[in-house]
């Protein structure tokens, strides 16, 4: 039973602020009325975006996040509000989610696999999201899908990894 609090408690809150973070992101910068035209015209991406944002995007892997901003700093140019907003989500969203399943969790085994299980059913609703987006403009090649479930499973799998970490180390035993 606690197993399944962990995992239903980082899952709730990991989509939960995935959501909260996009949505502020496009307030914020006032670019509300853009989330909103991509909604039809790309309802499936927008969906993927707004419900799984670190791990269906790309930079969405925790150092990556560092190295976006790093190199934007270093080469002098300037972060958009957006940006900041969104990337702070991509790091906050998994980090709460994976103490959540740490602080409800019975022992730190149940706390690292109730994020990790966390992250892997993220990683695979994104991946059949982000196909459908995608098949639903064009039809892809078989390289393009295998490398994007590639990359998806990749950034899947360093997420699960590294916030289950912290998922073992919030737990009190």
């Amino acid at each position: 039973m606690a197993f399944a609090k962990s995992f239903m408690f980082s899952l709730i809150a990991f989509i939960g602020l995935n959501v909260v973070f996009l949505l502020l992101a496009y307030l914020v910068s006032g670019h509300f009325d853009l989330f909103m035209a991509s909604f039809q015209t790309d309802f499936l991406g927008t969906l993927n975006m707004l419900l799984f944002g670190p791990i269906a995007s790309p930079i969405g892997s925790p150092g990556l996040i560092f190295v976006v901003i790093g190199t934007a700093i270093a080469m002098g140019g300037t972060i958009p509000t957006f940006q900041i907003i969104l990337y702070i989500g991509y790091f906050v969203a998994p980090i709460i989610g994976a103490f959540l399943s740490g602080f409800f969790a019975e022992n730190r085994k149940e706390a690292f696999s109730g994020w990790f299980l966390t992250a892997m059913i993220c990683t695979i609703l994104a991946i059949v999201l982000g196909i459908m987006a995608v098949l639903s403009v064009i039809t892809p090649t078989t390289e393009y899908i295998i490398g994007n479930i590639v990359i998806y499973l990749g950034v899947g799998l360093t997420v699960g990894l590294f916030y289950g970490c912290i998922a073992l180390l919030s737990r009190r035993d």
